[in-house]
This record gives structure tokens, C-alpha cells and sequence, in this order.
């Protein structure tokens, strides 16, 4: 459990202290549901996401597919997305083969390339991995460019019924009113549980 926390990108510390709990106590979760975890600076927001992504991962035990799958799930910071995707822009482009076994039958078929960015990888991963835990969500000054990325991501995950959980020391009215904007928001609104949180600094077990 511990390795597929790591694996799924929860940093160590965090992840020591999660599993920790959730072996001490009967943590639950609604399966599949989509949370936003708010309150202060040291209220556990962090470690009930990582929670909530064990009870998951126990849950995943029952289904191979996601069990086996390294990509099933991601935790990763607010800006860690946005920098991630500057970073892709220097990568080399990929190339995914088409590759159909008729052509064997049929050798004159033509066989195509699909030639996509590493940006557009990456971009298409946040969208469609099973579950997405975003950290510090709102925390960071975000640019036009970055609102417009993080905008996207999240409102394909919403439009597809994708599971999210996010941790922000923001409500969703302050979060509207650093953005300028309440769509998202409330698209937020509509798609998570909302979960003020109160003092608990996990940190200092």
C-alpha cells in the first residue's frame, strides 16, 4: 500500500502518516464521490485526501484493472500541473503507431502515424486518470495562461463525471472572488462534497 502511494505520487512524509491513520482507525468513504476539502493551514486537508486515496486503492483491490494500473490515480500540487505542462513544451513530440492486424490480410492499407505533443499527453492524462487529488488548490497566482490549462482540465473532468478531490485553504466563495470568476466554482458546487475542515495538524504525530 505504502509503494502505491509513492507510486501514485503522494510525497513520503505524507503518506507514512496517512497510512498510519487509516490502519488505526475505520476511515470511509463513499466510493467514486468527489470531495473538496477546505479550512486553515495544518487542519489535515492534505492527509484526509490521502485518506480518502487509501479507502480507494483498498477498494481497487476488488477490480485488477485499476489495481494494476500506475496511472489509476494522481496527487499533485495545483502548481506542479501548471509547471508540468511548461515543461512538456521542450519534450520531443510522440508517436503512436496505428496499428491494425487487417493489414497482414491487406498489405496495400495504409498504416498511420498519430504525432501528438508531449503537452497534449500530459494535459490528456489529467483529464482522464481515474481519480485526480489536487493539492493547495488556489494557493498559487495564476496567470491568464495557467487559469485558462488548470480551466480546461477541470472542466473536462466535470463534464465527464471524473472523480476529484481537491485540498484549498480557500471557501468557494474566496476562491471565486481571488479567481474574478464563479464558473468554476460553481461547477465545483454542483460536482463535490464540500468539507470544512477544522484544527487537526496531522503533521505533528
Amino acid at each position: 500500500m505504502f509503494e502505491k502511494l509513492l507510486e501514485y505520487g503522494v510525497p513520503s512524509k505524507i503518506a507514512k502518516i496517512a497510512y498510519k491513520i487509516y490502519r488505526e482507525g475505520n476511515q470511509k468513504f463513499n466510493l467514486g464521490e468527489s470531495i473538496y476539502f477546505t479550512g486553515e493551514s495544518g487542519a489535515g486537508k492534505t492527509i484526509s485526501s490521502v485518506l480518502a486515496l487509501i479507502y480507494h486503492i483498498e477498494q481497487w483491490k476488488l477490480h485488477p484493472k485499476s489495481w494494476n494500473d500506475p496511472r489509476a490515480a494522481i496527487f499533485i500540487k495545483e502548481n506542479d500541473i501548471v509547471e508540468s505542462i511548461k515543461n512538456s513544451y521542450s519534450r520531443p513530440n510522440i508517436i503512436i503507431r496505428d496499428y491494425d492486424e487487417t493489414i497482414e490480410e491487406n498489405p496495400y492499407r495504409e498504416q498511420k502515424d498519430f504525432v501528438f505533443t508531449a503537452s497534449e499527453i500530459l494535459i490528456k492524462r489529467y483529464k482522464e486518470v481515474e481519480l485526480l487529488i489536487v493539492d493547495d488548490f488556489g494557493i498559487d497566482k495564476t496567470t491568464d495562461w495557467s487559469y485558462v490549462m488548470l480551466y480546461s482540465i477541470l472542466v473536462a473532468r466535470y463534464e465527464w463525471e471524473r472523480q476529484i478531490i481537491f485540498t484549498s485553504n480557500y471557501s468557494l466563495n474566496e476562491l471565486a472572488e481571488k479567481l474574478q470568476d464563479i464558473r468554476l466554482t460553481n461547477r465545483i458546487s454542483d460536482w463535490c462534497t464540500i468539507v470544512q475542515m477544522k484544527n487537526r495538524d496531522f503533521r505533528k504525530k
